[in-house]
């Protein structure tokens, strides 16, 4: 039987983790960008029908297409990601748990591309549980605001106060008046540095972000593995997207996770079109436009499909 996660938590204060009690072990690491169990291949067409081939290949192309376009909303310049090593961190769960939350996300972020810094790293990858995430997010722009780097007043109030029960958000490079890079962990930190009450500008970052964040209340992990946690946390944080913008009937996804309905099938770990979204992400061109990086990441999306399963 699996691990869940499960117990009840008395929430997330600006320390860390506030105590937990009853929660079970966290659920054990599977293999990086894993994808869930796949359906039985259809049959082969036969040679009198060729057709069937070339409509099978055309709809998944633009399934494809559609899964980039609505996990990539149209910006300036690149699409962003992490421009540096990630170091994942976790909390408000039982020690054990966070720790094999944080370990699953240096596990994908290494498969997807992307360095993961050393042991003892400053965190700049957050996965905060929490009972309320209003509130939380309202106590930490009360205490923490420069947590929320340079995110705008309508967007914030958007992540807080949405029916959603997690909210992401990243940091593009803020420094102080010095050019001194922030370190993120002062987020949670009960005496910030002056580093951090000194922050006044960001650092021009056209490419990305520096550190992500993600708030998720601690119902909506009910019944959830810790690498299903974790995989969700890395689509949300490894990437800018929304959930909400991938329309009815997309393919299998992870971040399907926390809002599935009672009873609806679940992956059981970051799925194909998932793990080649990402692939795609860190390496597509730093320099390129959103529509060529689309196309890269489509390209990479659709050999990791067509590649045998494990």
């Amino acid at each position: 039987m699996r691990s869940v996660v499960r117990a009840a938590i008395g929430g997330v204060s600006l320390l860390g983790a506030a105590a937990a009690a009853g929660a079970v072990p966290a659920a054990p690491v599977a293999a990086p960008a894993a994808s869930a169990p796949a359906a039985a291949p259809a049959p082969a067409p036969s040679p009198a029908n060729p057709d069937i081939v070339v409509t099978g290949r055309r709809d998944q192309a633009q399934q494809v297409a559609d899964f980039v376009a609505a996990l990539t909303p149209a910006e300036g310049g690149a699409i962003p990601r992490f421009v540096d090593q990630v170091c994942p961190a976790a909390a408000g769960l039982l020690p054990e748990q966070n720790a094999a939350v944080a370990a699953r996300l240096r596990q994908v972020a290494r498969a997807v591309g992307l360095k993961a810094a050393p042991e003892g790293c400053a965190p700049n990858a957050f996965v905060v549980v929490t009972q309320n995430k209003r509130a939380f997010m309202e106590l930490l722009a009360k205490r923490r605001p420069q947590v929320f780097g340079f995110v705008e007043p309508r967007e914030l109030r958007r992540l807080a106060f949405g029916p959603e029960r997690a909210a992401a958000w990243q940091i593009a490079g803020a420094v102080d008046r010095k050019d001194k890079p922030q370190r993120y962990n002062d987020i949670f930190s009960g005496s910030p540095s002056e580093a951090w009450e000194a922050v006044n500008r960001a650092r021009g970052n056209p490419r990305g972000y520096d550190a992500a964040v993600l708030v998720v209340e601690l119902k909506a992990l009910e019944g959830l593995t810790a690498t299903q946690v974790a995989d969700y946390a890395a689509m949300r944080l490894l990437a800018r997207l929304d959930p909400k913008r991938l329309p009815a009937g997309s393919p299998p996804t992870i971040l399907a996770a926390l809002e599935a309905r009672e009873g609806a099938e679940v992956p059981v770990t970051l799925t194909r079109w998932d793990a080649g979204f990402l692939k795609g992400l860190y390496g597509s061109g730093f320099q390129h436009s959103t529509g060529r990086q689309r196309a890269e990441i489509g390209r990479t999306m659709t050999q990791g499909l067509a590649a045998p399963q494990p």
